[in-house]
């Protein structure tokens, strides 16, 4: 699945799935979401269908190539399930820091941010009904008083509130994604002058070049395809 060229890469939308799966897998945070891309591959299978279905006939006694047209329509299939699987699982993880950071929900599709807001109450409901309403009434007024008083006067301390719909939580009850984290990557482009890191000393990397380094250090690279996480 890594062995695509650059050329590939950017003329085959599939090719362009691919890679858009590997990062989004491979990343700690939510990506941009591809919106375009996936509509058009969608397109793609369901125009598929469409002739599989008029050309039966013709097919029944070419049964390699149905099959091959089949075996194309579920890979992509595959990629498309697992790519919107992944950025589930990381709406869910952190869905209340999703909802709280402008520039992560500016990622999310439609359905996403629908998904993130209904999932996002049906999480502060239960953590309410389970913890919040059992604990004494004095206690359950300072820990909404505080996050009301500390988001107001300090927007980086340690309350933030969740969207009045969803309710409100305390900061260190909110997981965010770890952008420090190590990770993998294989160049795609020609990088001159990159650092590894502070200590480390400029290096003019090739494409097919692998290296490991903090993710926050390729966010930029990462997001203009002059890396691809691996």
């Amino acid at each position: 699945m890594n062995s695509y060229s650059l050329e590939d890469r950017e003329a085959n939308p599939f090719h362009q799935l691919l890679l858009h799966w590997q990062n989004e897998k491979y990343a700690p945070e939510l990506l941009d979401y591809q919106s375009e891309l996936v509509q058009e591959l969608q397109q793609q299978m369901d125009d598929q269908e469409a002739n599989e279905n008029v050309e039966t006939q013709e097919w029944s006694t070419d049964l390699p190539a149905k099959s091959f047209f089949k075996l194309d329509r579920d890979q992509i299939r595959f990629l498309l399930v697992d790519y919107h699987r992944l950025r589930l699982e990381k709406i869910r993880k952190y869905v209340h820091y999703t909802l709280s950071d402008q520039s992560t929900v500016d990622k999310l599709s439609v359905a996403e941010h629908k998904f993130a807001k209904a999932f996002a109450e049906a999480d502060f409901e239960l953590f309410k009904n389970s913890i919040l309403n059992h604990l004494p009434k004095q206690l359950q007024d300072h820990t909404v008083e505080e996050a009301e008083s500390s988001t107001k006067e300090e927007p980086d301390s340690d309350a933030v509130l969740k969207p009045k719909k969803t309710g409100q939580v305390m900061l260190d009850m909110l997981r965010k994604p770890n952008l420090d984290v190590h990770v993998w990557c294989r160049v795609l482009r020609e990088l001159p002058g990159f650092k590894l890191g502070p200590d480390t000393d400029p290096q003019d990397l090739k494409p097919g070049n692998t290296m490991l380094c903090v993710y926050t250090s390729l966010q930029p690279l990462l997001a203009d395809g002059t890396v691809q996480l691996v």
